[in-house]
């Protein structure tokens, strides 16, 4: 959670921070404002500059090189030795606005950012095609009012036309006679207007096409220019308000040279001085005084209170009366069943399990049961939750922080501090500074224990990662959590877990308990009743691969209940639950046009569909706006604030940074998925297969409803192409079934057991304090070091490759990308497909797995693990670690103890991917409808047979099982594949498998797999256990 306050101002305070682009733009300020000291720091020309208000500080500085980038790193150079109250990039645009002429000036309401997001294809031999993603900036409203406050007020309004005037006849003199303006048409100058509203940081181009695509972002855009996306940013980054303020100097089309030539360049020239002499107005302005003001005393006397409670002994009551605030207000916003609740009131929280791509050798991922999220937290110092791409639930991250306000980690209070992971970045992005706290003086306290609940971090970025991990090692005996949405992307949980050194965690369902406890509360059922209610929706649930949680029922009366346990797919059961959320709406409508559940669900459609397909944010303004037109279409005499408050008072909507959010995740996918049905070309467009942000959630639902003939034509078509690629450079035996693959751990299996015991008993031991608990630690710490150490490894790997191997490396991550697509296609697509397309899906997907499996594992390096061994037995680290005195010998058995962890984590690591894409069949594409297509492809070697029979034995184990044991003992010994096959059927049993007969199948399975390497495992043990299960599961019904 956020303290209400700056970080302490150390550095020297300006009310004012310049950013100027270029030189010209700089001539302009420096001739308008005295300069009273200047100086250069790393390249950069910085200028303090002398006012028209004494009281008002200002200081300037030249950007390096024109941009983005260069803004960027020159609004982060200002921030990093200023403490500012607001930012102002000034300089010139071109206009893009029929409205706007030669000398006006601009500013910023919004600043849409499509510079490195702009996808140019070729439409025809004469033409192309332009795609923009934008990333939109606000500027603080006051400060937008404060600025056009000027050209309003009777009081100033004098100043501002005299100033229309002076700059008019300055014009007149620079540039005397016509020139080509707008529509190709002859234009003079004239007087100077201000424009407020959006401008378009993006390209600077001459053309028409381009223009014509920007104006689609915003009907209204006025301006494009290159530098400010970067500086709001950075700006947001810090806390700090922007504004952009611009001369316009050309109209951004094909006459942009003419212009130039027939005003002597002179039209730049009044651009920017009409630019710079409205900033000097503004301090004729008493609203933006007014508004630099308030600025300055807030962030002094925040910074005061900061700095007075450092030092005050309430400063952690203070941290969590402000973090259960917070809290309350953001469930308040994001769970409907929290909603009406006093603050304090708790959720369900759900459990979690080992994720299957986890590589490490900790013993807390041998535990086969489910654990409380708070038990990994209070255990790991970084914990990776996935949260599964069904959750319906936005405020998991807040019910977390919720719990840890009432627990203690080492004997000293949790202080939760929230943070948006798009925020971490380097260089600036740090904890701290996102957080807006002196973490290091809170981590140094004795009665406090910081814990970092941190959202939607990039965890594909390799740099942000390893980012990420130096901001953990910063502060070690802290805790960090991460709450990831579960994008199917295989790609992503690898990049934790190889770089990152995450522990990875699934959420699993909230309790059977929890679940039977709500519907009690909820709808004032009997005991008995509510168990039963609950038995039958945790069955269905899991049937369909969701997770029960009460946000899908929160709003439901109780006779929608039966409707809810009827529904069979999970695109019916989402319309269910929405219809639910919108009738309860229309149920409680008293204006005089009540609007049915149909229309209001069009109505959120369109606005899922503008949001994410469109890229359009919407402040409480535009949406009234957006919700008139809606009407006007549809000609309905509707009053649109209370038409959004009723989205908002059930918690369908909120409002987040000013702009609005649909709050439940299966909401926004089921709608923008139900709409995209319909638009078959922005289903195309939206669905970009090149995407490296590909909307799997969204993809899911839109497959299960019915995907466009287009979409699965490409999809098939790309994978197939790759297949072929792929395939045409494999000029030898899978890799998988040769011994090429030897980690050194499958010689060592006695000593893996040791291994296993040992870290378990010390575990055991440090956690109930017996003794020789410090020696037990630092055994701990060593496979900690051990793991970090080839994380290391493997990112100065990636860093040393050349641009060649870093376009392979990117190229892979597309390929795993475009075979998740294509297994979430043929899975939820399954009863939608007609014959062919199933099958050649099924095939190729079949094909590519093993292809990719092939390329990826031959590219492991396996040299760095025996280096960095070599490496941790040497004596030197070996002491350090295990603090052996010089005077001591080192026991060898540290050295083989360090040994066998390094190879442990080796083999682990290389079984990731094998366990994760196989996960991935079993999880996405195991639907009993697939049985006839699974069952026909025709493999092309024993791989590709082996991966056909395992994801048949997904669908019915039973079936299949003697198909899937003859598959497996036509393999050859390959003892690195039939350990880890074996693993993953374990893992299916334990954790994905219900069925009594299924489990047995899978157990055979295990046992055929690894018989050939004379290893066994207690089969009968394991076969009690599951009837035991099974027993005590027909009671529960029974009763």
């Amino acid at each position: 959670m956020r303290p209400n306050g700056r970080p302490t101002l150390t550095k020297p305070y300006f009310d004012i921070g310049l950013i100027v682009p270029l030189r010209e733009e700089l001539e302009a300020l420096t001739s308008t404002f005295p300069v009273s000291s200047e100086k250069v720091d790393n390249g950069r020309y910085f200028a303090e500059i002398v006012l028209p208000d004494p009281d008002i500080k200002a200081v300037a500085v030249l950007q390096d090189d024109m941009g983005k980038s260069a803004a960027t790193r020159a609004a982060d150079c200002l921030l990093e030795q200023y403490d500012l109250g607001i930012i102002i990039i000034i300089g010139i645009a071109g206009g893009i606005s029929g409205d706007v002429g030669l000398g006006d000036v601009v500013f910023s309401g919004v600043i849409a950012d499509v510079l490195d997001n702009a996808k140019i294809t070729d439409k025809s031999k004469r033409g192309m095609s332009i795609e923009l993603s934008s990333q939109f900036y606000s500027t603080d409203r006051l400060l937008e009012f404060a600025i056009e406050y000027i050209s309003i007020a009777k009081s100033v309004r004098s100043s501002f036309e005299e100033w229309q005037l002076a700059q008019l006849y300055k014009a007149e003199t620079a540039i005397p006679g016509e020139f080509i303006g707008r529509s190709n048409k002859n234009e003079k100058v004239n007087l100077p207007r201000i424009h407020g509203g959006a401008i378009v940081c993006g390209a600077v181009s001459k053309s028409e096409i381009y223009k014509s695509t920007l104006k689609q972002i915003d009907r209204k855009l006025l301006a494009v220019e290159t530098e400010s996306g970067g500086v709001f940013r950075s700006a947001e980054d810090a806390h700090v308000p922007a504004i952009t303020i611009r001369g316009i100097c050309d109209f951004s089309d094909n006459n942009k040279n003419k212009l130039e030539e027939q005003t002597n360049s002179n039209g730049r020239k009044v651009a920017a001085d009409n630019a710079v002499s409205f900033f000097k107005l503004q301090f004729s302005n008493p609203q933006f005084l007014l508004y630099l003001r308030q600025r300055r005393q807030t962030a002094l006397a925040l910074s005061d209170m900061h700095n007075a409670a450092e030092d005050d002994s309430t400063l952690v009551t203070r941290l969590l009366n402000s973090a259960r605030k917070e809290i309350h207000e953001r469930l308040t916003e994001l769970s409907p069943d929290y909603r009406s609740k006093p603050i304090g009131y708790r959720l369900p929280l759900p459990r979690i399990k080992p994720a299957a791509s986890n590589a490490t050798a900790s013993p807390l991922l041998h535990e086969q049961q489910p654990i409380d999220i708070l038990e990994s937290i209070v255990r790991n110092q970084l914990t990776v939750v996935n949260v599964p791409k069904s959750y319906p639930d936005n405020a998991l991250p807040w019910i977390i922080a919720g719990e840890l306000l009432l627990i203690e980690i080492d004997g000293k209070q949790a202080i939760p501090l929230h943070i948006d992971g798009g925020s971490i970045r380097p260089p600036n992005g740090t904890f701290a500074r996102v957080a807006n706290i002196d973490l290091s003086k809170l981590y140094l306290r004795e009665d406090a224990r910081p814990v970092i609940v941190i959202t939607d971090f990039e965890a594909l970025s390799p740099t942000r990662v390893a980012f990420l991990r130096e901001q953990i090692d910063a502060f070690p005996e802290a805790r960090v959590v991460m709450i990831n949405r579960d994008s199917g992307d295989v790609a992503q949980n690898t990049e934790m877990v190889s770089t990152g050194g995450a522990l990875c965690y699934d959420v699993c369902a909230i309790s059977f308990i929890q679940i039977s406890e709500f519907f009690r509360r909820t709808f004032q059922l009997a005991e008995q009743e509510a168990t039963v209610i609950a038995l039958r929706l945790s069955e269905m649930f899991r049937k369909f691969s969701l997770n029960a949680h009460p946000s899908y029922f929160s709003n439901v009366a109780s006779e929608v209940i039966g409707s809810l346990l009827r529904a069979n797919r999970r695109a019916e059961l989402l319309q269910i639950a929405v219809s639910a959320f919108l009738s309860f709406i229309v149920a409680n409508d008293k204006t005089p046009v009540v609007l049915s559940r149909t229309t209001r669900e069009t109505f959120l459609r369109k606005l899922a569909f503008e949001k994410k397909v469109n890229l359009r944010n919407f402040t409480r303004t535009q949406l009234i706006a957006f919700v008139e037109e809606f009407a006007g279409e549809k000609d309905f005499e509707i009053d649109p604030i209370k038409f959004i408050s009723s989205f908002q008072d059930r918690g369908i909507i909120h409002f987040e940074n000013k702009h609005v959010q649909i709050s439940l995740p299966f909401i926004e996918s089921y709608l923008l998925s139900s709409e995209l049905v319909n638009r078959p070309d922005d289903a195309k467009r939206y669905f970009d297969l090149s995407n490296t942000n590909f909307d799997f959630v969204s993809f899911d639902i839109y497959s299960e409803i019915g995907p466009s003939d287009a979409i699965v034509d490409s999809i098939l078509t790309k994978l197939k192409g790759m297949v072929e690629n792929l395939a045409a450079k494999q000029t030898s035996e899978h890799i998988l079934l040769t011994n090429t693959l030897r980690p050194a751990l499958l010689e060592k299996t006695t000593r893996l057991k040791a291994l296993d015991k040992r870290i378990q008993d010390a575990y055991e031991d440090v956690n109930s304090g017996r003794s020789n608990s410090l020696e037990k630690q630092r055994l701990l710490d060593l496979a900690t070091r051990v793991e970090g150490s080839a994380r290391d490894a493997q990112n100065e790997i990636r860093r040393e490759h050349s641009s060649e191997e870093t376009t392979a490396y990117s190229r892979a991550h597309d390929e795993f990308r475009l075979w998740g697509i294509s297994t979430t296609l043929l899975g939820s697509a399954s009863e939608r497909l007609n014959k062919e397309p199933k099958r050649s899906l099924a095939k190729y997907i079949v094909a590519a797995m093993s292809l990719l499996l092939d390329q990826h594992l031959r590219a492991f390096p396996a040299v760095e693990f025996q280096r960095f061994k070599t490496q941790f037995q040497s004596e030197k680290v070996i002491r350090e670690i295990f603090d052996v005195p010089d005077a001591d010998t080192v026991d060898e058995g540290l050295k083989d103890f360090v040994s066998v962890v390094v190879d442990a984590y080796e083999f682990s690591l290389l079984g990731s991917p094998i366990r994760s894409m196989f996960g991935q069949l079993g999880n996405v594409a195991a639907h009993t409808v697939l049985r006839t297509s699974i069952s026909s492809i025709e493999t092309g070697g024993k791989f590709e047979e082996l991966i056909a029979k395992v994801w048949a034995a997904e669908i019915e184990a039973v079936e299949v099982k003697n198909e899937l044991i003859k598959a497996i003992d036509s393999l050859p010994i390959a003892p690195f594949l039939r350990v880890t096959l074996s693993t993953y059927f374990m893992t299916r049993v334990y954790w994905t498998q219900w069925e009594k007969q299924k489990r047995f199948a899978l157990l055979d399975a295990a046992e055929a797999t690894i018989k050939p390497l004379n290893r066994s495992f207690d089969k009968g043990q394991l076969r009690r256990m599951i009837l035991r299960e099974d027993d005590s599961a027909d009671r529960i019904r029974k009763e």
